[in-house]
């Protein structure tokens, strides 16, 4: 438990930058204000920014995701007044992951106010109410797995915005951030490691289904110990058969495992990447699928997980990537 704790300390520490979220849609006129704005914050823009993400939260009916980009594009027009409105609008929508707000260093400037302590405070109040309304068992560790989905996030949406924005994070080379992100993967594990020896493997009822979600993300990530991801799966099978985890989760890491292992998947959930740049220096990335056992029933086996069908998906997919 000692280990656990001091892992937790030193994560819980951290501040992150850089953490504007990445939003995809498929109305073209939310992309166009997507990039629009985010191409504005990140060659300084601040006030274009504000206008582009404005009018998309007009038109996304105030999505909590739009509002925190937002909120960070006021933060960096100096607007704190508009920036507190919007992070207690964002607390007030009853958004899952607003505990994001805690740790995002573009608001640091506001932690010594009145203001930002009743935030704090509300945040805290929102998640007590959120695991006694879900009969939430193991509230510290549903906590600390929502902090570990954030910085499982950070160096990935850090190098897609590199990837589309010539101005992103210039702090960061490529293999820099290939390198934190290795590393935020594997100490992620450990702490998983550490948790299940001392607690067992927990699930919906334990700790929320959000936060058994992001353990999943977790393990998910750790291609690095396959030992660890079969382990995991064998686990989780046992889960979902008692309704206790997610049959979508279980099917991507059914596949994920068996991609690592040279194995054909079963599900149609991964894929194989290849990145390339034109004379113009944007970045494009060609997408195909893994191979697939019994292709035939492909589409059947989806339905019984709860998967969209894959041509659909591959769509998804597509326009993922080249956002």
């Amino acid at each position: 438990m000692k280990a656990i704790l001091l892992f937790t300390g030193m994560l819980m520490s951290q501040l992150l930058s850089g953490q504007r979220l990445i939003l995809l849609d498929n109305d073209l006129q939310a992309q166009n204000l997507i990039k629009e704005g985010d191409a504005a914050y990140f060659r300084g823009d601040f006030k274009k920014s504000i206008q582009s993400y404005q009018q998309l939260a007009e038109i996304k009916h105030h999505d909590p995701e739009v509002l925190f980009n937002l909120a960070i594009g006021f933060m960096a027009n100096g607007k704190t007044d508009s920036t507190f409105h919007l992070l207690f609008a964002i607390i007030d929508s009853g958004y899952r992951q607003a505990d994001f707000i805690r740790y995002t260093a573009e608001f640091e400037k506001l932690h010594g106010s009145a203001k930002w302590k009743t935030l704090i405070k509300e945040l805290d109040a929102r998640f007590t109410d959120y695991c006694k309304t879900n009969s939430i068992t193991n509230e510290k560790v549903a906590k600390q797995l929502d902090y570990l989905f954030y910085i499982d996030q950070k160096y990935q949406r850090i190098g897609t915005f590199k990837r589309r924005y010539a101005g992103a994070y210039p702090q960061y080379t490529d293999k820099a951030i290939d390198s934190l992100q290795d590393n935020t993967f594997r100490k992620n594990v450990d702490y998983l490691k550490q948790l299940f020896a001392k607690d067992g493997y927990l699930w919906k009822s334990d700790i929320g289904k959000e936060a058994a979600h992001i353990s999943w993300i977790i393990a998910q990530h750790a291609d690095f110990d396959t030992a660890f991801q079969k382990e995991y799966l064998r686990k989780m099978k046992v889960a979902v058969d008692m309704n206790e985890a997610s049959a979508k989760d279980y099917a991507y890491l059914t596949d994920r495992v068996r991609k690592n292992t040279g194995e054909k998947q079963l599900y149609g959930t991964q894929m194989n990447y290849i990145t390339t740049r034109d004379s113009t220096g944007k970045i494009k990335v060609e997408s195909g699928i893994w191979p697939v056992e019994d292709e035939a029933n492909l589409n059947q086996r989806r339905k019984e997980v709860g998967l969209v069908p894959i041509e659909e998906y591959l769509q998804m997919m597509k326009l993922l990537n080249n956002h």
